[in-house]
């Protein structure tokens, strides 16, 4: 008895202590020790909780926070309702609620678990490592397979309610915040045999005003299915992303949409890009049983959807819409790519073409290809452009792979001794073309033509296999109309190859009509450029180029630069009138061996009907301390015809024009911008007739001044003379060059002004006098000033002879050495015979020659060979070549010669001695030749206040210098010998 008492006891003491261990249990306190111990038992783990508490199917835990590898969750409170006991003890997890809000997941500083899975794959060469985009793609692939996978749970499992809403902080580039991500799940009716449904929603915003994104917030359900009481699987997934973005444009929402459903050879995804109510992009992957994944893909985008910062300026309105196919191999290292694209530009600018060069266009491009690491193999393609003004179109004669990087770019067709691709250019308007140099444009024309592509051992090659023509071209220079209505035709041979390439364009032709006008060939390498042409002056010209009065046919040369240590050039030059003989050649070496650093020198031969000059003209430029640049230049030669220093002159601005931007002329001198100093020298100078010795001088150009100093030549009589002015260009004005200058010499020998008109005869005016000549004109142009240019002359001289009024009124001449009386007898005599005086003979003695008449022909005597002391004349010649004589005066003691008169243009004339002569003087005397003034009838009456006897009417004359006619002032003679009978 006392034995069952003691064995109550103790069965009694043992419930108790179950029950009161139970109860224990059932305590917070010590629910959250065994708790504490659990997770205590992972070293690398920090955790901390505040309480736990699981009682009669409730669980409630409050402030857990756990730290390991990084990764920081933190959980404010968790609420379950489950039976306790069937968790525990039989694995039974059948959750009525579980709710866990407030909690935190810190994964900022675990930027390694958004490594895609395959990134970090090694891979066993570069040819079978994984693509980029075909990781992205399968790794979105193999989420969803992930997702869709059945999973075996340890415990039977249901859930009637599930709540939970937290945030994830995930990691972003290494100058940017973390992104906060605010996530609410919810659904429930998780049970065997049913399908449940779970829906989710996550919002963030970025403040980072870098991002592209500025918040999203993404919402979708997906379906939830327990096969068996632990077999759990996703059956379908949905959502819907709205992301907020910044920089493009007033409407910055894009939708994002997303689905994954189960199919025989494993889950399918298809994503859709929206931007209201268009489809941006789709694309949709299906995984194939032989670990192929293929997919579709379409694409609608314009440039206005993509950020501002990167849209490209030269493209501001570009469209693209296509679709295709594309397979990625099960090893990810190759995406094979189908499909076609339809592009449309607007007003498309690219720098290197000019302003507005390509404009409008529509592009369609059908291609197939593979892509892989080592390059991507292009199998099909054919590209077709079209716009206003343009119709191109190129196709792949073969396959061919491109490999494409930082440094290189290669291609490689699959016979690489064929062509592989070709362009049909079927027409593309002049204007769409890059912009020429020098202010060139092509207007009003289309250029057709073909050109092949083919690989060669050291790079690429390209010709053309249907010159490039043009028709009905007109070509402008800045802004001017150069040439109308001309053919243009090349061809093209182009090699490129590492570090070296050469482009030919031979031959170039240029016709109007069949009529060829010019013709050359261009070769342009990296070290420099050899040309060669041949062109028609007459017609490229708008005005004809003259040599020494011949017309200047064509224009030929070569041209070479090259660049090294120093820039070269190299140049020959000829221009050929329709004469053989009638030409000028030049020979060009030109050195640049440091910035501002210029040395120049170009011998020059000139050949025409007016002899034969050689001129070298050479000299640099300099840079100073300052920065400023020198010019200094010396133009000279030993035998040179002036002439052809004026040929040579217009044939360089001629040329100047032809090959360079004429620009406003109205505005600039010609020489604006060509600051420089030409220092002037030539042996022999030869104008017309006259031999100019040791011609020398200085050009200075500045600003809009040319200045001709210290000029200086020997004339043929051996005296020196000077020429000294100025050409000064007048923006604006309606005649803007203006010219002025001086042209003295101190002592002139009037006989070689006034040769002999004969060689028994003496001549026309002996003597020597100082000579000036200021010269003035003003042009539109200054090829034209020459042709306007107006001189002021001043003679002035001393003791000297002039023979103006030379004049026979006897038929016999009297010779000064004969005494006067003997003179005027026999001149009586003679003029007496002349006019039938009868019975009166200088032989019989008859009858004496009467006193007038002897004071006529003494008179007349006298004026033959007029004695002056001092000389004046003052005249005018003119543009025309006329030569109006102001004044003229000449006096001696007892005679005053004053008058003016005229030298009329005479265009065929070769000297001014053979222009018309018109004059009109006046002639007074006093003494000895005013008696015989007085005698003869022929003066006025009465004397001025020096005594001077005036002649009565003005002595005309008439003729040529070289020619006198003084026929009227002897018929003045003869008329006072008629009165004197």
């Amino acid at each position: 008895m006392r034995r069952q008492r003691q064995t109550l006891r103790y069965a009694l003491f043992a419930t108790l202590a179950v029950a009161l261990l139970a109860a224990a249990l059932l305590t917070s306190p010590v629910q959250t020790l065994i708790a504490r111990a659990f997770l205590a038992e992972d070293p690398d783990l920090q955790y901390y909780l505040d309480s736990l508490s699981a009682r009669f199917g409730h669980v409630e835990l409050a402030d857990l926070r756990l730290r390991k590898n990084k990764i920081v969750l933190k959980v404010p409170s968790v609420r379950a309702q489950l039976p306790v006991y069937a968790a525990a003890r039989r694995h039974q997890l059948h959750l009525e609620s579980f709710i866990a809000k407030g909690w935190t997941l810190d994964l900022a500083n675990r930027a390694d678990l958004l490594a895609l899975p395959f990134a970090a794959k090694p891979s066993a060469g570069a040819n079978t490592a994984p693509l980029p985009e075909a990781v992205v793609l399968r790794s979105a692939a193999d989420l969803v397979t992930a997702l869709f996978a059945r999973r075996e749970l340890p415990y039977e499992f249901s859930i009637a309610a599930l709540e939970l809403e937290g945030d994830v902080i995930l990691p972003t580039g290494p100058d940017a915040e973390p992104i906060r991500l605010h996530v609410r799940i919810s659904g429930g009716d998780i049970r065997s045999g049913s399908v449940g449904r779970m829906a989710f929603e996550a919002t963030t915003e970025v403040d980072d005003a870098r991002a592209l994104i500025e918040s999203a917030r993404i919402r979708g359900q997906f379906a939830v299915a327990l096969d068996t009481a632990r077999s759990l699987r996703v059956q379908g997934l949905e959502f819907d992303a709205a992301l907020i973005c910044r920089n493009v444009g007033p409407d910055r929402t894009f939708n994002l949409r997303g689905a994954a459903t189960p199919s025989p050879t494993g889950p399918s995804l298809a994503l859709a890009l929206d931007r209201g109510a268009r489809q941006l992009a789709s694309l949709k992957l299906r995984p194939s049983s032989d670990g192929t994944l293929r997919g579709d893909w379409t694409a609608d985008l314009r440039s206005t959807d993509m950020p501002a910062r990167s849209r490209p300026r030269e493209i501001p309105d570009l469209s693209a819409a296509g679709a295709g196919t594309f397979a990625i191999a099960s090893d990810l290292a190759q995406l094979r790519v189908a499909g076609s694209v339809h592009t449309e530009a607007g007003s498309c600018q690219l720098p290197s073409f000019g302003p507005a060069q390509l404009g409008q266009f529509a592009a369609d491009a059908q291609f197939t290809g593979t892509r892989s690491h080592s390059g991507l193999r292009v199998e099909q393609l054919a590209i077709a452009l079209a716009g206003p003004g343009a119709s191109l179109s190129a196709r792949a004669l073969q396959p061919f792979a491109l490999t494409a990087g930082a440094d290189r770019f290669a291609v490689a067709p699959a016979d690489p001794d064929a062509d592989w691709l070709e362009l049909s250019i079927t027409s593309l308007a002049l204007e769409r073309l890059p912009p020429l140099p020098a202010e060139l444009a092509l207007r009003s024309s289309t250029v057709a033509g073909k050109l092949a592509f083919r690989t060669t051992a050291a790079g690429y090659e390209c010709r053309t296999t249907v010159p490039l023509v043009a028709r009905g071209v007109t070509v402008t220079r800045a802004g001017t109309e150069f040439l109308r209505g001309v053919d243009l035709s090349t061809g093209v041979a182009a090699r490129f190859a590492s570090g070296a390439w050469s482009v030919q364009y031979a031959p170039i032709s240029v016709t109007r009509a069949d009529v060829p006008l010019a013709s050359g060939t261009l070769s342009l390498q990296p070290a420099g450029l050899t040309a060669s042409w041949r062109a028609d002056l007459t017609a490229l010209l708008p005005r004809p180029l003259t040599l020494a009065q011949e017309q200047l046919r064509t224009f030929t040369g070569k041209l070479t630069t090259s660049r090294g240590a120093a820039t070269q050039l190299d140049g020959e030059f000829s221009l050929q009138s329709h004469t053989p003989a009638q030409a000028l050649t030049a020979t060009v070496h030109l050195e640049s061996y440091a910035p501002g650093v210029l040395d120049f020198r170009a011998p020059i031969e000139i050949n025409s009907g007016s002899g034969h000059s050689e001129l070298v003209i050479e000299g640099g430029t300099r840079r100073q301390r300052d920065g400023a640049i020198t010019r200094q230049f010396a133009l000279g030669g030993r035998n040179v015809v002036l002439d052809h220093l004026k040929s040579a002159g217009a044939s360089a601005l001629a040329l100047r024009d032809l090959l360079e931007p004429a620009g406003d002329t109205t505005n600039r001198a010609l020489w604006a911008g060509s600051d420089a100093r030409v220092q002037l020298h030539f042996e022999q100078l030869h104008s017309g007739e006259t031999l100019l010795k040791g011609a020398r001088g200085t050009l200075v150009f500045v600003g809009d001044t040319v200045r001709l100093e210290d000029g200086v030549a020997q004339l043929p009589s051996g005296q020196p003379g000077k020429l000294s002015g100025s050409v000064v260009f007048t923006p604006g004005a309606a005649l803007p060059y203006n010219l002025a200058a001086v042209a003295s010499v101190d002592v002139v020998n009037a006989a070689r002004f006034f040769p002999a008109p004969s060689t028994d005869s003496e001549p026309l005016v002996e003597g020597c006098f100082a000579l000036t000549d200021a010269i003035s004109g003003s042009a539109a142009d200054l090829s034209e000033l020459p042709h306007r240019l107006r001189g002021r002359l001043q003679l002035t001289g001393g003791t000297g002879v002039v023979r103006l009024l030379k004049t026979n009124i006897g038929g016999a001449t009297l010779e000064k050495s004969k005494p006067v009386s003997d003179a005027v007898v026999t001149g009586t005599s003679a003029v007496a015979s002349l006019f039938g005086v009868k019975g009166d003979s200088i032989d019989s003695g008859q009858k004496s020659v009467g006193k007038a008449a002897a004071a006529t022909r003494s008179f007349n005597y006298e004026l033959s060979a007029i004695t002056y002391e001092r000389g004046t004349i003052g005249a005018v010649h003119e543009p025309d070549g006329s030569i109006r004589i102001e004044s003229i005066e000449l006096s001696a003691p007892d005679l005053r010669l004053t008058g003016s008169g005229e030298l009329a243009a005479a265009p065929d004339a070769n000297s001014f001695v053979q222009q018309p002569l018109r004059a009109s003087l006046r002639l007074g005397a006093r003494g000895r030749l005013g008696e015989y003034l007085a005698a003869s009838g022929l003066g006025d009456t009465n004397s001025d206040v020096d005594g001077f006897r005036l002649v009565s009417a003005p002595i005309e004359l008439g003729g040529t210098l070289a020619q006198v006619d003084t026929s009227r002032w002897r018929e003045v003679l003869v008329a006072a010998l008629k009165r004197s009978k």
